[in-house]
């Protein structure tokens, strides 16, 4: 017997290999050939009466090699029985891992659109996940998603202090142009409102204040969570983050997308 090792699973198991197999039929087979050899005279088979007697210890002798040869032949189906029950078993526990998936990401996509409904009042249908859960800073991580209406969003949860500049950088290191920076649900001028308190605290005794006085000091409204309508993937590629990589960034995947605006 030698030990085997299942290929799917790593399972190991003391079998007959198929060259023993082969080996014990072909001593039985010969076996037989001499015995019904009628000049082989050096086996001395005894004989106490008519030539059928001896006949007789012949088929006992053909009896038991045949039994020999099935035995051999039914214990090598039986290991390949065990190899192909253990091969279904291991694509069994294949698909069942893949359905795990498959169930796990619709539940994170179907949470992930009650998070953005419930912090920017949004009501989006994720129709494909570009990028799951990818990371954008040593402890911060981001979904990139198409909706049904084929539009491209980026949703980074509440698991950080950001403010938008810091987003607008992340949006940039990532390889995406935006279009929209969403406000929390019920603000629509959230990041003007927290542009003008920050700007009042420096300059407390201005009056008239633009856009552009307020352009710097919007940026550092708190935006977290975040969520930003795609323009499009500036170079067809979408890079994450990797402290490990030149410039701190690295491909995570290939991805063409440009969004037209139609009237």
């Amino acid at each position: 017997p030698e030990e085997k090792v299942c290929v799917e699973c790593g399972d190991r198991r003391s079998t007959v290999s198929k060259g023993q197999t082969k080996d014990v039929f072909g001593q039985c087979v010969g076996f037989l050939k001499d015995i019904r050899d009628p000049d082989a005279n050096q086996l001395s088979l005894t004989s106490t009466g008519a030539s059928h007697h001896h006949n007789g210890a012949v088929d006992s002798v053909d009896g038991s090699l045949l039994r020999c040869i099935e035995l051999s032949v039914a214990r090598r189906n039986v290991h390949t029985a065990i190899i192909q029950v253990h091969a279904c078993v291991c694509r069994s526990n294949d698909r069942g891992a893949t359905m795990t998936d498959m169930n796990d990401h619709a539940y994170d996509d179907l949470a992930m659109e009650k998070a953005v409904y419930a912090e920017f009042g949004v009501e989006l249908e994720v129709d494909a996940v570009i990028g799951r859960r990818f990371s954008i800073s040593r402890n911060t991580e981001a979904t990139l998603f198409l909706t049904k209406k084929k539009q491209l969003f980026l949703y980074i949860p509440n698991t950080s202090k950001l403010v938008l500049a810091d987003v607008r950088k992340i949006v940039s290191h990532i390889g995406l142009k935006a279009e929209l920076f969403l406000p929390p649900k019920g603000q629509p001028q959230y990041f003007d409102e927290i542009g003008t308190q920050k700007f009042r605290e420096v300059f407390p005794g201005r009056s008239n204040i633009t856009a552009q006085d307020i352009a710097f000091y919007r940026t550092l409204a708190p935006y977290s969570p975040a969520l930003v309508l795609v323009q499009e993937v500036k170079d067809g590629t979408i890079y994450q983050f990797d402290s490990d990589s030149m410039g701190g960034w690295r491909q995570l995947k290939k991805f063409a997308y440009r969004r037209i605006k139609t009237s």
